[in-house]
């Protein structure tokens, strides 16, 4: 954007109003040029003159008056950009440093999951947010920050805040969890040997801490989490929260893993594993079968053989094998959820049929109810009932069908930092890819709107290349597999 010539000077500005610029207008005497006629300028430009601008007026000066009019335009006015907000954050004590606070990651979900305090320890401490402060434009109007709004770390019960006002200490012993904004401790029970197999069933209330192994034919139950230090072989282990395995789980086709919040495990072989929000595998998965409500996060594993079926997204660092096992990833609304799905639309679609029905007969009616004898009237009150008893059928209808239709803005991906092998089945919704030869990664295979049709394609991360998958519905015959 640039500003009318005023015979000596000539200011521009550029369009996102952060940088003003000044020079001398076309065959103008450098000697010309005092404070008066450049502060003149940028107020007929309307350039806000702060203490910045002041300094930056007499550098100019300066070069106008040894330069002989020898250079080009300088900056003389710099917006003071805005301040974001930040949220609070929660920062582990310094012997427990290698503990990151990342919600995908592996390893540090299984060091947290192993933090356990006495009372009085020093849980860690918390910065406090910072509200966000608008900054100005070069004409001095406001930039506002695009972050206004933070949150600070909530704490739970059992822990308080030391006079400092950040550091955080327990009142009592319990393990201790960070979740996105907030540290709470759980008290738990702590178990110093292995479940012994085929022989133990137990059922808790608390965060409970296997310092073992869990033996084949073992059944755990807890209403909140369940961390073992060791493996988990083919055992019944279902927990109310969290699924924390630090080895391994080698379910011989036989155990069943539940979790209604997260599950982890470095490895898993022949397992079943089923988690009510997302699943984290160390470093492979084989010949077993995932199911997870939010995402898998495998980002250093391979996933080879079994099925694997995230609602939300899957990331790996390798799909498949050498050897082309048959390996199947499901992405999306899972199909028998897709069927639940069009079952709904179908009984909200009924309904909405009979309201209007209901509505052509009940409309004349009651433009007309003076004229109406009480048979007729009774008819009208029935049928107002029925309206709101079929709209009150849809509203429930639509809550069931949000639970079963994909939650996620961005849609199902799958995203592989190292390779796809020929073998492996890729199925986004109610679309199958089946993989015909090596992919290399990083590629993310998504749905995209490609010449006006939705297709699957694959996006290399590096390239920024799209290529469109030859793909068929997932209920069919297999094609000749292609890239």
């Amino acid at each position: 954007m640039s500003i009318a010539n005023q015979n000596l000077l000539e200011v521009s500005v550029d369009k996102n109003r952060k940088k003003a610029y000044i020079q001398l207008a076309p065959g103008v005497d450098p000697l010309s040029i005092d404070a008066r006629s450049v502060a003149n300028q940028l107020h007929i430009s309307k350039i806000a003159i702060n203490d910045g601008v002041k300094t930056k007026m007499r550098e100019f000066l300066d070069k106008v008056a040894g330069s002989k009019g020898r250079f080009g335009k300088v900056l003389i006015a710099e917006a003071m950009q805005p301040i974001e907000a930040q949220q609070g954050a929660f920062h582990w004590p310094d012997s427990a440093q290698e503990i990151q606070n990342s919600e995908e990651d592996f390893e540090s979900l299984i060091k947290q999951s192993a933090v356990f305090v006495t009372k009085g320890a020093v849980v860690g401490k918390i910065t406090p947010p910072k509200n966000g402060k608008a900054g100005f434009d070069v004409f001095g109007q406001t930039l506002p920050p695009e972050t206004t709004d933070c949150e600070p770390i909530q704490i739970s019960e059992g822990l308080q805040l030391a006079e400092d006002g950040i550091t955080v200490i327990s009142n009592r012993p319990g393990r201790v969890v960070f979740d996105s904004q907030s540290v709470a401790l759980y008290g738990a029970l702590e178990i110093d040997r292995d479940i012994k197999p085929h022989t133990e069933k137990r059922d808790w209330e608390d965060d409970v801490i296997v310092r073992g192994n869990v033996g084949e034919s073992s059944t755990l139950t807890t209403t909140q989490s369940l961390i073992v230090t060791d493996s988990v072989e083919a055992a019944e282990v279902l927990a109310g929260n969290d699924i924390i395995v630090h080895c391994g789980i080698i379910g011989k086709g036989k155990g069943k893993i539940a979790a209604s919040r997260d599950t982890a495990a470095k490895f898993c072989e022949d397992a079943d594993i089923r988690s009510g929000r997302n699943v984290f595998i160390g470093t492979s998965a084989i010949n077993s079968r995932i199911r997870a409500t939010g995402h898998v996060f495998a980002a250093n594993a391979s996933i080879v053989g079994g099925e694997t079926q995230a609602r939300l997204g899957l990331e790996a660092q390798s799909l498949g094998s050498d050897s082309a096992a048959p390996t199947s990833i499901h992405v999306g609304v899972p199909p028998e959820d897709i069927q639940k799905v069009r079952e709904l639309d179908e009984f909200i679609r009924d309904r909405r049929a009979k309201i209007e029905k209901i509505k052509i007969t009940l409309g004349p009616l009651q433009a007309n109810l003076k004229q109406l004898n009480n048979s007729q009237k009774e008819q009208v009150t029935e049928l107002a009932f029925e309206v709101d008893s079929l709209e009150t059928e849809i509203a429930d209808a639509e809550k069931k069908r949000m639970q079963y239709a994909n939650s996620s803005s961005e849609g199902p991906y799958v995203k592989v930092l190292s390779i796809i092998h020929e073998g492996v089945q890729i199925t986004l919704e109610d679309t199958t890819v089946s993989i015909g030869s090596k992919m290399k990664g990083p590629i993310r295979i998504e749905r995209r709107k490609v010449r006006g049709a939705t297709e699957i394609v694959a996006v290399s991360e590096t390239m920024g290349s799209v290529t469109i998958l030859k793909s068929r519905p997932a209920d069919s015959t297999p094609q000749e597999a292609t890239t």
